[in-house]
């Protein structure tokens, strides 16, 4: 009866994102880029949370790739980070099949804690979140995790049409009596340069990584049909 309970648990975890056990992890690819700039408020906790985010997927993911930006974003090399996988779950053995989904996970968390936690807190001169967003659409299958204050000259129009994933926190100094007004001008600056990214707060970080695999698995799908 636990087996049957444990087989139904993870099926519907995977019908729940729309996720095609039957995609290669080879093929999902997916890219990270994270505000190293030190401006985030809270960062190592923001960090923490999306290993565990990310690492929740790893029997689907196999590895990811990381971006760690400061200045220069157009050019910052692209770092990979990668685990062993447990293919997709695809054992018949319900019990099997957790361990094989908890070993995944637990290698992909410590891959992640270790690069994330070895990574140089680099303060930009200027930090540039529209040319964040071009590299991320140029790139593909992105989540971006930011403060969005941006300093430098910005377009007025959209610079990529590509979907793209943006977890929208709070930087260090912001002013707390001006959180909400803060949050929405920056929301909206996302928009106006990614019209077709999906915005979430900090606190929505389970959501954002949901929504960034699900797109990516169906992005991938199409692609080969």
């Amino acid at each position: 009866m636990r087996n049957l309970v444990c087989a139904f648990a993870i099926a519907a975890g995977i019908s729940l994102i729309g996720l095609d056990a039957q995609v290669s992890p080879q093929k999902l690819d997916p890219l990270v880029m994270m505000d190293r700039t030190g401006s985030i408020l809270n960062q190592e906790d923001v960090e923490t949370l999306l290993a565990h985010a990310i690492a929740r997927f790893a029997g689907f993911l196999g590895s990811i790739r990381l971006i760690a930006f400061a200045d220069r974003v157009l050019d910052v090399p692209t770092l990979r980070i990668e685990w062993p996988a447990s293919g997709g779950w695809q054992s018949g053995f319900a019990a099997l099949s957790e361990v094989q989904r908890s070993r995944a996970e637990k290698n992909a968390l410590g891959a992640l804690k270790e690069v994330l936690g070895n990574a140089t807190i680099s303060a930009a001169r200027a930090t540039n979140i529209p040319a964040v967003l071009v590299r991320a659409g140029r790139d593909g299958h992105a989540l971006v995790v930011t403060d969005g204050e941006n300093q430098v000259a910005s377009a007025t129009k959209a610079l990529t049409e590509t979907p793209i994933e943006v977890i929208l926190c709070s930087a260090k100094s912001d002013r707390s009596d001006r959180e909400l007004e803060i949050s929405l001008q920056r929301r909206s600056a996302i928009q106006r340069w990614a019209p077709n990214a999906r915005i979430f707060s900090c606190s929505e970080i389970d959501a954002a990584v949901r929504s960034w695999i699900k797109a990516i698995v169906k992005s991938v799908g199409q692609a080969s049909n």
